[in-house]
């Protein structure tokens, strides 16, 4: 690579347990990283911000054959030899056309169809897994593949997808009280359930609790209840909050943050959340939660 000596490169690369970020420096135009990853997997090559080059990147697979990158002054340009799916790679990159940063779905399937047993294909389905319609791409590609830990991870957020459609049932789940009592949520059935998300630390969940215990106030002898679920670490905080906002609907916490279970199963990833359930435990469309719940149970007393 046409760069000055000590020109810091970067390896950037996921599984699914953890971000890679291993770093080299060049020595009169060459580098060397060396490793093993247990599936074939995309990484990014680029130069550290601020050094010769900065802002270059070069996407490529890491996988058992060895690979030789060759860059002259721009690294985005450079070409990668060896193994199959770099080759794969490529190919996706010219179908793609340049200036295009979002997902094609008809290309994706041309692509997927034409190279079905390529981990390139796996990642290009998962990576836009917010497209519905690429599931059924995901069907089609070989059986090797979909024993893939990231291919098994996109099943289970799809399963767990459909499982949070209106009209299905809301996942039971078991939570552990303040008072170190458990409570599921299948125990509340035979009510309307406001399942609130939320975290001491949230500002915006703390500022929506005045209002939560308005429409609390107004429903709760209509048979509307709400279970709040924190996604707090430290219990002193999570009781401290509930303290001062004078929470008085029952309250769960695995203190595990996002990492909880529970955060998981119902694909939570921002606070604050909610979800309505009717009282046979099924999810009810999401819209006007007041308006909602006077159709159901009435107007005000």
């Amino acid at each position: 690579m046409d760069a000055p000596d000590n020109t810091i490169l970067i390896l950037l690369y996921q599984d699914s347990k953890v971000c890679h970020i291993d770093s080299v420096k060049l020595l009169k135009g060459k580098f060397q990283f060396a490793g093993e990853v247990a599936d074939p997997m995309k990484a990014s090559l680029l130069i550290q911000t601020g050094g010769a080059g900065e802002g270059q990147s070069r996407d490529l697979y890491l996988e058992a054959s060895p690979l030789q990158v060759m860059a002259g002054k721009d690294l985005g340009k450079a070409i990668v030899k060896g193994g199959t799916m770099n080759r794969e790679w490529d190919a996706w990159e010219k179908l793609r056309g340049a200036n295009s940063d979002k997902p094609d779905s008809g290309k994706i399937a041309s692509f997927v169809s034409k190279y079905p047993s390529s981990p390139v294909s796996l990642d290009l389905v998962s990576n836009n897994f917010w497209q519905d319609k690429l599931h059924p791409l995901y069907m089609k590609l070989s059986p090797e593949l979909k024993q893939f830990d990231r291919a098994k991870e996109y099943e289970t957020y799809v399963s767990r997808k459909h499982a949070l459609q209106v009209g299905q049932l809301a996942p039971d789940f078991t939570v552990e009280g303040p008072d170190g009592k458990s409570w599921k949520l299948s125990d509340y059935r035979g009510h309307y359930v406001l399942l609130d998300f939320w975290a001491s630390w949230c500002k915006p969940c703390r500022a929506v609790h005045p209002w939560l215990h308005k429409v609390y106030d107004r429903f709760k002898d209509k048979g509307f209840l709400i279970l709040g679920v924190s996604l707090d670490f430290k219990k002193e905080l999570w009781l401290k909050a509930i303290e001062e906002d004078k929470v008085e609907w029952p309250q769960g916490s695995e203190l595990k943050g996002f990492q909880g279970e529970i955060p998981k199963l119902y694909q939570i990833g921002i606070l604050p959340n909610s979800i309505l359930i009717d009282p046979n435990g099924r999810i009810i469309e999401k819209g006007d939660l007041e308006k909602t719940l006077a159709e159901r149970l009435g107007a005000d007393k």
